[in-house]
């Protein structure tokens, strides 16, 4: 139930940010169509209504809630669509105590249907990761450069000290919220990357898997190229807290 709550708060924090215009549309509907997928398996549908209360306040309450319920509805079966037999797959994973993962085995009625989920929002959320980056990059280097113009400039005062301080105490903020937000992300890319090698293993003898092949590339590795894209997705806000602590200090002993 703990995943299913996270997975629901990611949905909500990404509303937000797409009625907040922080999210383009194509990138929505992206991640909209994969959410539909994913929340029509009876498993979240099952968590959605125990965690459903949680839900009813807060900014664009109601929105939410309209766009969970008509994920889950699902559209009239096809023909086809209806022959299909139930298999057992796995349907989701859940964080113990320990934030370890613990596979949850369930039956659902199209036994592609959690690879095809796990996969989209795998891919999602390392896109998302790379654009908050990115974002985070661009402000950083704008704070970079308001800071060294202050500096530079011929006046000593009081006032100027405070602008390179209030630039330096933003730019340490902007770092440690990007840190916690790639600390964030990083847990729900391995969720899925973890529920999609599960599911992996449920396929048929010839079929290619894809998840596996990756996780037996990085085992097979050497040197840096055992180096993770998540680590470096880390190692940029944290060497940019390090930098403006650095030029804080370096204000306070030019100024003062």
């Amino acid at each position: 139930m703990k995943c299913m709550r996270r997975y629901f708060n990611l949905c909500w924090e990404e509303m937000h940010l797409h009625k907040g215009g922080k999210i383009d549309r194509k990138t929505w509907d992206i991640w909209a169509a994969g959410t539909r997928d994913t929340l029509r398996s009876p498993f979240f549908q099952a968590a959605w209504t125990e965690l459903r209360p949680e839900y009813t306040y807060g900014g664009h309450a109601k929105e939410f809630i309209a766009m969970i319920e008509a994920s889950m509805a699902k559209p009239p079966a096809g023909p086809a669509e209806a022959s299909t037999k139930s298999i057992p797959v796995v349907s989701g994973y859940l964080h113990d105590e320990g934030s370890q993962m613990a596979d949850v085995y369930q039956t659902v009625d199209d036994p592609a249907l959690v690879y095809q989920a796990a996969r989209e929002r795998w891919a999602h959320e390392v896109d998302i990761r790379w654009t908050v980056v990115t974002n985070f990059l661009l402000a950083a280097t704008i704070l970079l450069l308001a800071w060294a113009s202050v500096f530079a400039g011929l006046s000593k005062s009081l006032g100027s000290l405070a602008v390179l301080v209030v630039l330096c105490l933003a730019g340490t903020v902007l770092s440690i919220s990007t840190l916690l937000a790639m600390n964030r992300l990083g847990r729900f890319v391995r969720l899925y990357e973890e529920l999609a090698m599960k599911s992996e293993e449920q396929f048929a003898s010839g079929l290619s898997r894809p998840f596996h092949a990756g996780a037996h590339l990085r085992r097979e590795a050497r040197g840096m190229a055992r180096f993770r894209s998540g680590w470096l997705l880390r190692i940029v806000p944290l060497t940019f807290v390090v930098t403006y602590v650095l030029l804080g200090v370096v204000s306070l002993l030019d100024r003062l």
